[in-house]
């Protein structure tokens, strides 16, 4: 409608997703049920999953493949017409392109082809660390972003420091928890549902991750058998990875649903959180937090801003030596008593971490304030 401002949210995964990435969980709790001011145009890419909002209309659209773009130019072609059609029936657009740095350029050449770049405000929300551009790759990143969403003060003070400028407003937003199902267990709660699972008898230790080298499951494999001993009575459960081989103390689960992830968390006693690189957030080892872990990560990337060594667990400050983690099994089992009697009464606490409706009313007020500017 003619004077008005229209909020998009654009994005080339699909809205719902399949359940096993855990950022687009936050977009459709923000676009289908926060019960709060929400967005009034979701883009995204083609899913045949039911999407149900009273205030969001949501415009699916199809990525071309890589033969169409190198024949036809933009493989993205229907996201930017998307956009034009809604900028059409608006005075102005702020749109926030999530994650996908090709996407973004693609959508400000488009715009600027079109002579849209002043009538669209376009917001970024890196989910990432970092993108490591080199100096010719963040010129062109830069161009035409209005502000910059970011997961950590951690992930903003290593670009402030690497790129000769960032001139645009920043906002740091931690990601959020979905505290209905990330919680702690009352111990008798906690009790019971290890009798239930088998867990009874021995510390379990809990990683949970995809089986890529830089998440780090190698190095923690090789650690665990510089400590590990029968007489220590100590499993680690491997969550999201299927191996074949035969590890003592080691059990391979493989592909598990997010929505089952707390019930992992709650019936053990140690998380290991082991990236290889400075990760954006850390949303993993905040959620095992949540649900009452000893936690041993790595102390690096988005993980600075809210991991509390000792009152969390172990931080790991070089986690590419295999004696820091041996080592801080041991201690992690020396400790864990003392952990669970002062955590003990957590799941009487208010969550440590953003809800779901904290991170949208503040995801949400950035459109806002720039909506304010723009009047």
């Amino acid at each position: 409608m003619k004077g008005s401002v229209a909020k998009v949210l654009l994005t080339e995964l699909a809205i719902p997703n399949n359940g096993y990435i855990s950022w687009p969980q936050r977009l459709e709790y923000l676009t289908q049920h926060y019960p709060g001011k929400s967005l009034d145009y979701l883009i995204c890419g083609q899913t045949d999953n039911l999407f149900q909002s009273a205030k969001t209309q949501r415009i699916i659209c199809k990525e071309r493949g890589k033969i169409f773009n190198k024949i036809f130019g933009n493989r993205f072609a229907s996201f930017g017409n998307a956009l034009a059609n809604i900028a059409a029936n608006h005075d102005f657009v702020i749109v926030c392109v999530v994650d996908s740095t090709k996407l973004k350029n693609v959508l400000y050449k488009f715009l600027a082809d079109k002579g849209l770049q002043s009538k669209v405000k376009l917001i970024f929300y890196q989910c990432g660390y970092s993108y490591y551009f080199s100096a010719d790759e963040y010129f062109k990143f830069k161009k035409g972003i209005t502000e910059l969403i970011l997961l950590s003060k951690n992930s903003y003070q290593y670009e402030f420091a690497r790129y000769p400028e960032t001139p645009y407003p920043v906002h740091v937003i931690h990601n959020p928890i979905n505290h209905t199902i990330f919680t702690p267990l009352e111990p008798g709660e906690k009790k019971r549902l290890r009798r239930e699972v088998g867990f009874e008898g021995a510390t379990q230790f809990i990683w949970v991750s995809h089986d890529k080298p830089v998440k780090g499951l190698q190095v923690v494999l090789e650690a665990w058998k510089m400590f590990y001993t029968a007489d220590k009575k100590a499993v680690l459960n491997v969550v999201g990875v299927k191996r074949e081989e035969q590890i003592p103390g080691v059990v391979f689960h493989g592909k598990i649903p997010n929505v089952q992830l707390p019930n992992w968390y709650q019936a053990c006693d140690i998380f290991i959180f082991s990236p290889l690189r400075n990760e954006g957030y850390g949303l993993a080892v905040a959620e095992a937090i949540s649900c009452g872990c000893l936690c041993i990560s790595t102390f690096a990337g988005g993980a600075v801003d809210f991991f509390k060594e000792g009152e969390h667990g172990i931080g790991i400050k070089e986690p590419n030596f295999l004696e820091s983690w041996a080592a801080a099994f041991d201690k992690a089992i020396a400790d864990l008593e003392t952990f669970q009697e002062a955590h003990k009464n957590d799941y009487l606490k208010p969550p440590p971490f953003a809800t779901y409706d904290e991170w949208c009313a503040n995801f949400i007020a950035i459109f806002e304030n720039i909506e304010k500017r723009l009047s």
